[in-house]
């Protein structure tokens, strides 16, 4: 399996359900900018499959960084200044997207819907990179081995990494030996 076929793989599973999630927290963060702070710990700008959705949440954390206000004007100025705009994406799309979330309150639990779904998108890629490696008998399995448990690491979000995962497996194999 080539890095085209992986390429293709990566692009064709993609969860259409997330957009929703995707429009809902950058809506969230433009509708009510107290709300940015919150959002940015749970997830990244790279996590947004839509390109405009990262370029959006991008420009929100920035202008939160510098102690400026975030809202749909600010952040529109902003992204018009630093020529993000491009084809039929305009400001007219970040009006549209505070006008379809009723409320800043539930940016959270919109990021976590996305920062699962990077996750996934993230841990499904590193899979293949995996697959792709053993099938190739070039590939120094030791190599692709340490490389595989970066892939993964990088993968899961926070905390939770392949050590983490690791502990909590020989916690649960323990408690099924009591």
């Amino acid at each position: 399996m080539n890095h085209s076929t992986l390429d293709a793989l990566a692009a064709e599973r993609t969860d259409d359900s997330l957009i929703g999630a995707e429009r809902s927290t950058v809506g969230a963060m433009m509708l009510d900018g107290r709300v940015v702070a919150e959002v940015k710990t749970i997830v990244r700008s790279a996590d947004f499959m839509d390109y405009r959705f990262e370029l959006i949440a991008e420009t929100c954390f920035e202008l939160h960084q510098k102690g400026r206000p975030v809202d749909v004007i600010t952040v529109g100025t902003r992204m018009r200044v630093k020529d993000r705009f491009r084809g039929t994406f305009s400001e007219s799309l970040l009006h549209e997207l505070t006008g379809e979330v009723p409320t800043a309150a539930n940016a959270a639990y919109y990021a976590d819907i996305v920062a699962g779904g990077a996750a996934r998108r993230r841990l499904r890629n590193a899979g293949l990179k995996l697959i792709a490696a053993a099938d190739d008998p070039a590939v120094n399995m030791l190599s692709a081995i340490e490389d595989g448990r970066t892939l993964l690491d990088d993968a899961v979000p926070g905390e939770l990494n392949m050590e983490t995962v690791g502990a909590g497996m020989d916690d649960y194999l323990a408690g099924l030996k009591e």
